[in-house]
């Protein structure tokens, strides 16, 4: 179970097959939800997605994404926290985390074009990000040396 989450997180696998494998192997519904982010995933114990219901009922197994407590991932069995349901949860949890980090950074990436609805103080800056460092020289485009067609094809 272990190696299967830390599989998952290897192969930058995304949340729906991260909620999907804890569902499967604990044989119940699974969900995560992350308002800050808008993303909210459910999952049937048989692995079909399935976004009715809303926030985790309070009797069900939860462990928290962040410090927070604001994103959570459940199982959706009430009752005590088994070994076997909080193993689950906890390698679920760390997969999740390493998705929601890798798919939704908080900084941008510098070179990014800002939208045309953005303010025009970064659009005037853009053309800057994306030149060339001072002091490089871009090498002229190269010509080959002889065409592959004797002469130009008319088409």
């Amino acid at each position: 179970m272990i190696g299967y989450f830390d599989r998952l997180a290897e192969a930058h696998a995304g949340l729906e097959a991260i909620v999907r494998g804890a569902a499967v192997l604990a044989g119940c519904p699974a969900g995560l939800a992350d308002p800050g982010r808008r993303v909210r995933v459910r999952v049937t114990g048989d692995g079909h997605r399935d976004d009715r219901g809303g926030t985790p009922h309070p009797d069900w197994v939860t462990t928290p994404l962040v410090p927070d407590g604001s994103s959570v991932l459940w199982l959706e069995r009430g009752g005590d926290r088994g070994a076997l349901d909080a193993m689950i949860l906890e390698r679920a949890a760390v997969a999740a985390r390493a998705a929601l980090d890798r798919t939704r950074g908080g900084r941008r990436h510098p070179r990014t074009r800002p939208s045309s609805s953005s303010s025009s103080t970064p659009r005037r800056r853009s053309p800057r990000a994306w030149a060339p460092p001072a002091g490089w020289a871009c090498p002229p485009p190269r010509r080959p040396a002889r065409s592959r067609w004797p002469t130009a094809p008319r088409w």
